[in-house]
């Protein structure tokens, strides 16, 4: 799984929320640490193209 407890790999997953919750920073953050291996709310996150 790329981000442990988050959302399982190869699956589809919703983010949904109010307008200006952050739903699209939140979306950048994690792609961002997919790409580079990084965290993602604390958790290591594996790297995956």
């Amino acid at each position: 799984m790329p981000c442990a407890g988050f959302a399982p790999e190869k699956a589809t997953a919703l983010l949904s929320g109010l307008p200006g919750s952050g739903k699209s920073l939140m979306a950048v953050d994690l792609a961002f640490a997919v790409a580079t291996g990084g965290e993602f709310l604390g958790e290591k996150v594996k790297q995956s193209p």
